[in-house]
């Protein structure tokens, strides 16, 4: 075991922000294996989805 994984305390987070596809982006994302959460925004040309 490396060093890095011995002292890796949290998690990464990675955020998108898409003015379309947003769902097909989580979805992929799920069938990968990662959890994800998907939101409604509004971005400053229209709406967004925002997956985390």
């Amino acid at each position: 075991m490396i060093l890095e994984e011995k002292l890796a305390i949290g998690f990464s987070l990675l955020r998108i922000i898409s003015p379309q596809n947003g769902s097909e982006i989580a979805d992929k994302l799920s069938e990968a294996g990662y959890r994800e959460t998907i939101m409604n925004g509004h971005g400053s040309r229209g709406p967004v989805k925002i997956v985390f």
